[in-house]
């Protein structure tokens, strides 16, 4: 054995210095000749030692990789079954641990040692839990495959709410009883007015990124994993109805608020088409009933409406009840509509709606449109198309939550120039031979040579076809000349980019005659660009499973496929007279010429899709002058702009266009909107006042074009003068001595210091009902920092939350605007959103700085606080820097500031000092120790005379302890309590907004 050593050391010996010299084929060449021997233990015993050998295990470009490459070689050719001893499994756990996950995904897998029985190997991830390194712990389970051994809540949860997906879904994969477990726990997230942050505090979950908060993430993620380890396609089904039941209800809500929004906002549904959808989404769910009656009154305000809906489900609404009663009696004289048989209810909206010739209409008589249902009408129909060449497809399908069979596909439509065929999927598919003769007819179709079949969108056509009929799935997998008109105008476009552009040849066809023209997508318009009017798609989302069909239904679904003839013919006509060679089948094919991209003005960034109208050039305006209000689609652009110090209010996800127009109408606010909403918002306040972002940009360049376009002056003063959580501009300035007497203060009235778990993230204990909203923005991207030295074991030290950037500790000597040499230690802060950190830059101060700060009092008529409870007023303000309007160096240390920027601007240096706008800093306030809260004015303008005091509860349990040690100042955010302190990243938003900031400004102080 001592000589097998010995040429193991060899081999290893050799093979590194070959690794060393770059020659990859002799080292592989080397570390073959380990695999010599022709007994697998032997071969085994000698892999191990070699990876003992190795000092480097961590990358997956080291010589171990190479090791691994060529043991994974060897154990699939390997025939001859062996064992491995639990021994030799124990002792390859000091390779795996620090190794690269190829490499230990290797030596599990050859050794072994994900085979049952493994379970003394359940130590090792315990460690790591234990050591709160729970990626690691997570990674080596679902590795050794050890996912029974733990629970839910132990690895695969606390991954999660750290949005580490991956990660779950590998460990998840293993394991089928945690899969169904996490299912039904994400489920019962979704219950109306569930508490996640509850639950996780109750299961010692402390861990928490803001993102999996978000209304959308758990909905999107269940539906995936009922898909992924349920097999599990429809979530409206039985099946899914048991395993996953308020994801349904959470559906069926959400498709209520899209029912809604395309009747009233987007005008593409008719109060038939909408009526009958709801009553197939909302049944006999009571749930589901209060929440229609709930947004029609709180969102349309539509009182009528939600009365009849009211009246037809018996639900009782306090709003809904006080406007009948405020109804006169002689407006309710008339005969009331008969609810038992079918409601006749009525949608109302200000809305104009389109007149009938403001519509492309068929071209064909409705003697011509035929209803196909039996096997004898298949075969007439399969006659008429093989008489033709070329012919049009489209199909339509019930919505999932107003279906009531097994197969969505309801019609397929399949047009000549002379007649069009309505297939009733569901009538053909109750007959087992109907169904296979139209099978056979479809697929005979679909492979003939002699017929060009054109769709638009085709491909999802074909794969519910396939759906339905498991039969045609290779047949429709790859068609014979079949045109997608979709991918073929693309490419034409491509090609030709003006052929389709819509001429003024006829006046009263041009698109600016047409309304809401620009609202069109898809099919509609590209009919509207060829043949000059868009399509009505108001029956497009229509309840395609009720038999008979509507009269409108059957023109509508005759007109999807017979316009495709139509589009064919106008589409090849315009190629021919542009002497194109390409046809729309082989367009696709061929290669477009390139040519030189024009390179954007700076005018032309914050255009939308629509053009917006001309107005003047605007007065130049500071930041806190700019107040804007950001749609929902927009929160990053907020937030950037917020950053910048404008006034920004951002709607949430629940929040509808209706309550942007009425905000920025109340506080005088401009609107910043991007794609169709624009259209509506536009029109509800003055010209200019409404802005269509481009979608397509980054949050930077977005806010670059903002604030250009309404000639905004920002200067480094007000970069992060308004809090980003509250949008507040008034912060308290607090040392750190008064800072950790507040903590110690918290430390004794609430348990927040003692987590289960001894997690280095805030824990969630502290935060009552009242604080929850502030707990939510709390959470971000971060990790646990364990802290050494610790007085009180008992007494767990708290990092923070967020994405972090480092902070370094002052220069010893001198002031020092660059970067050091060394890298800095991780200290992680806390962040409320995208923007990393708040007043996170160098600590730098140009000038001398005192230990103590100074607070001035509220005025008298605040109630006065014990001397204790209170700093001393006599000390100075002359903390990092920040200038005081009361002190005579005020102009000084601003010049000193000025020339600091101006050159570090010059030499784009990214480290810069922080100027904090004294405008920005509360003069009257003071901290309360006694209950850890900021007493300040109430009066912002200072005209009032009301003598109520502002009370804040201060947030110090987010101050990280070593940060106390390096930061003379914190702002507390008056309006929230919100704490901030100096760091680096305010250099990095310096050099962001570089190109619109006025460096020249802050230069001459």
């Amino acid at each position: 054995m001592e000589s097998d050593m010995l040429n193991v050391l060899e081999v290893h010996k050799e093979a590194t210095s070959s690794f060393r010299t770059g020659d990859s084929l002799r080292v592989s060449s080397i570390v073959k000749s380990l695999c010599r021997d022709t007994e697998p233990a032997h071969t085994l015993d000698y892999f191990m030692q070699f990876f003992m050998q190795c000092g480097d295990l961590k990358s997956n470009k080291c010589l171990a990789a190479v090791a691994a490459k060529e043991l994974s070689k060897w154990h699939s050719s390997q025939n001859q079954e062996y064992h491995v001893s639990e021994e030799t499994k124990r002792a390859l756990m000091d390779i795996i641990m620090p190794a690269h996950s190829s490499i230990a995904s290797v030596i599990v897998e050859v050794y072994k040692m994900n085979k049952a029985p493994n379970d003394f190997l359940k130590p090792y991830v315990e460690n790591l839990i234990s050591r709160e390194r729970l990626k690691e712990a997570t990674s080596l389970a679902f590795k050794l495959g050890l996912q029974e051994h733990f629970s839910l809540y132990d690895l695969a949860m606390p991954m999660l709410v750290q949005n580490k997906l991956n990660l779950v879904e590998d460990y998840l994969a293993g394991c089928k009883s945690q899969q169904l477990e996490m299912i039904s726990v994400l489920d019962t997230f979704l219950q109306p007015n569930f508490d996640i942050i509850e639950f996780l505090k109750e299961k010692n979950i402390f861990q928490v990124q803001m993102e999996i908060l978000q209304i959308k993430f758990f909905p999107k993620l269940l539906t995936r994993w009922v898909k992924l380890y349920c097999g599990i396609e429809d979530i409206f089904s039985e099946e899914a109805q048991k395993i996953c039941p308020n994801l349904r209800v959470h559906k069926s809500v959400s498709n209520l608020k899209y029912l809604l929004y395309r009747h009233y906002v987007e005008e593409k549904s008719t109060v038939e088409v909408t009526q009958e959808l709801i009553i197939k989404a909302v049944s006999g769910d009571k749930y589901l009933q209060q929440q229609l009656i709930d947004m029609l009154v709180s969102v349309y305000r539509d009182m009528e409406s939600a009365d009849q809906w009211a009246k037809f489900y018996d639900v009782q609404h306090n709003e809904v009840d006080e406007h009948r009663s405020n109804v006169k009696k002689a407006a309710v004289s008339v005969e009331e509509d008969d609810w038992e048989s079918e409601p006749n209810l009525m949608f109302n909206s200000e809305n104009p709606v389109r007149e009938l010739n403001d519509w492309y209409e068929l071209n064909l008589p409705l003697d011509k449109i035929s209803i196909v249902g039996t096997r004898e009408e298949v075969i007439s129909m399969k006659t008429e198309i093989f008489n033709s060449e070329v012919i049009g497809i489209d199909c339509e399908w019930v919505p999932d939550f107003a279906r009531s069979t097994d197969s969505s596909l309801a019609l397929m439509q399949i047009a000549t120039f002379s007649r069009v065929f309505l297939v009733d999927i569901h009538c053909i598919s109750r007959s087992l031979v109907d169904a296979n003769v139209f099978c056979d007819v479809l697929s005979e179709i679909f492979m003939a040579g002699g017929i060009l079949k054109i769709g638009y969108g085709i491909r999802e056509d074909l794969k519910k076809l396939s759906g339905t009929f498991p039969v045609l799935t290779k047949i429709v997998a790859n068609p014979n000349r079949v045109i997608d008109l979709f991918t073929s105008v693309q490419a034409l476009e491509r090609h030709h980019p003006d052929i389709l552009d819509v001429k003024n040849d006829n006046s009263d066809q041009g698109a600016d005659n047409v309304p809401c023209a620009r609202k069109e997508t898809g099919l509609s318009k590209l009919t509207h660009q060829c043949l000059g009017k868009p399509l009505n798609k108001a029956e497009q989302m229509s309840d395609w499973g009720r038999r008979p069909l509507r009269q409108s239904q059957i023109i509508y679904a005759a007109l999807d496929a017979y316009v495709l003839l139509e589009l064919y013919n106008s589409i090849h006509g315009k190629m021919k007279l542009a002497d194109i060679d390409d046809s729309l089948e082989t367009i696709v094919k061929a290669r477009p010429v390139r040519k030189k991209r024009e390179k954007p003005s700076k005018v032309s960034v914050g255009q939308g899709a629509t053009h917006e109208p001309c107005v003047p050039p605007r007065q130049q305006i500071t930041p806190h002058q700019f107040k804007v209000v950001c749609d929902n689609m927009l929160e990053g652009l907020g937030r950037q702009l917020r950053s910048c110090g404008a006034d920004v209010k951002i709607l949430t996800a629940s929040n509808s266009h209706e309550s942007a127009a009425e905000i920025a109408n109340k506080d005088g606010r401009i609107i910043l909107t991007s794609g169709a909403p624009y259209q509506y918002l536009s029109s509800q306040v003055p010209v200019g006042n409404c802005m269509n972002v481009a979608s397509g940009l980054k949050a930077k360049a977005q806010a670059a074009a903002v604030l250009e376009r309404y000639n905004v002056k920002v200067t480094p003063q007000d970069i992060f003068s308004r809090c980003q959580v509250c949008n507040g501009y008034r912060y308290l300035k607090v040392g750190p001595d008064l800072m950790k007497r507040c903590i110690a203060k918290k430390r004794k009235t609430s348990n927040v210091w003692q987590p289960v778990r001894s997690s280095g993230l805030i824990s969630l204990q502290h935060f009552n009902a009242n604080e929850r909203d502030n707990v939510r923005r709390s959470f971000g991207r971060g990790r646990s920092m364990k802290v050494k030295n610790v007085g009180n074991p008992s007494v767990a030290n708290f990092i923070g939350i967020g994405r972090g950037r480092a902070m370094r500790a002052p220069p010893k000597n001198g002031h020092d605007f660059g970067h050091s040499s060394k890298k800095p230690a991780k200290i992680l802060v806390h962040s409320d959103d995208d923007i990393d950190d708040i007043l996170v830059t160098d600590k730098s101060s140009p000038s001398g700085a005192s230990e103590d700060l100074i607070f001035v009092p509220i005025s008298s008529q605040l109630p006065k606080e014990p001397d204790s409870m209170r700093h001393d007023p006599s000390q100075t303000d002359d903390m990092c820097g920040i200038p005081d309007e009361n002190d005579q160096g005020y102009s000084r240390r601003s010049e000193i500031f000025g020339s600091k920027i101006a050159e570090a601007s010059a030499r784009k240096d990214s480290s810069m000092p922080y100027i904090i706008n004294p405008d920005c800093i509360c003069t009257e306030g003071f901290v309360d120790v006694a209950s850890v809260s900021i007493v300040s004015s109430n009066d912002v303008s200072g005209k009032s005379s009301s003598t109520d005091p502002l009370v804040t509860p201060l947030l110090c349990e987010q101050v990280p302890p070593p940060v106390l040690g390096n930061v003379k100042v914190f702002y507390c955010c008056v309006d929230c309590g919100k704490v901030y302190w100096e760091g680096r990243h305010f250099s990095a938003v310096l050099e962001k907004f570089s190109d619109i900031l006025n460096l020249e400004d802050a230069s001459r102080g």
